[in-house]
């Protein structure tokens, strides 16, 4: 986020991040800063660590780890981006779970199938039919499931500190000058690095310089405890326990 945006505010979540970093000075200089504390951003520090120990790597959050999108997700674990399929991908379950495996970190990840929903399929066998401008139903079930992303969050900084990364909370970058050496600036502090690594979201595009170059994407998903009460009976036909999103 940079000082420009207007801070969000978030609703509170059922899960949590157990996870507090350790209070160290400043570095001067690292071999690999990256910026941002969310999932992309500490998978990213944990590895380039575990990939090369020798190298020193510091994390920089705006505000505490997890504060934005990844501690705020809806928990699903999908195949596929929001756009779909994209070209070099991969198996993205399978990349997860061995990131999971790696790291060891446990965070409730179940791959059940996740149900697909529309509203121009006509199944009048489908578990789930909701009301929202027009009747939500299953067109397909496609690979995934869920996961605890509070504990994904923190298992990722501890995976990461236990490494010997550094993570600094609290850390919001003001500007980078893009110059030989690339240079952060904390407040009055200056931090030279030999690499980068932006895993910000789109609040922080004018860090990024990527303001005039991005694409919004949205999805959504609801959590519910089950069963699902009577008074949801008329929008929800079957309690279902397979994740679902529209």
């Amino acid at each position: 986020m940079t000082d420009k945006s207007q801070p969000l505010v978030w609703g509170r979540t059922p899960w949590t991040v157990d996870f507090l970093p350790d209070r160290v000075a400043l570095p001067s200089h690292l071999d690999i800063a990256v910026v941002g504390g969310g999932f992309t951003g500490l998978s990213a520090a944990a590895n380039a660590k575990r990939f090369d120990p020798s190298k020193s790597v510091a994390l920089f959050e705006a505000e505490t780890i997890g504060a934005r999108s990844s501690g705020h997700t809806g928990g699903l674990a999908l195949a596929e981006t929001a756009a779909g399929d994209l070209a070099g991908l991969g198996d993205v379950l399978a990349g997860l779970s061995a990131i999971l495996r790696d790291l060891e970190i446990s965070c409730d990840l179940t791959l059940p199938g996740v149900y697909e929903l529309d509203r121009t399929t006509n199944a009048a066998a489908s578990p789930i039919r909701w009301s929202d401008t027009g009747e939500l139903r299953v067109g397909k079930e496609v690979p995934g499931g869920s996961l605890d992303p509070g504990k994904l969050v923190g298992g990722l900084a501890r995976a990461a500190a236990n490494r010997g990364v550094l993570i600094y909370e609290h850390s919001r970058i003001e500007r980078v000058e893009f110059a030989e050496p690339l240079t952060l600036h904390i407040g009055s502090t200056a931090i030279r690095a030999d690499r980068i690594l932006f895993a910000t979201n789109s609040e922080s595009l004018e860090l990024t310089q990527l303001a005039k170059r991005a694409q919004p994407k949205l999805t959504m998903a609801v959590a519910t405890a089950l069963p699902i009460g009577p008074f949801r009976s008329k929008t929800v036909a079957v309690p279902v326990a397979t994740p679902s999103w529209p």
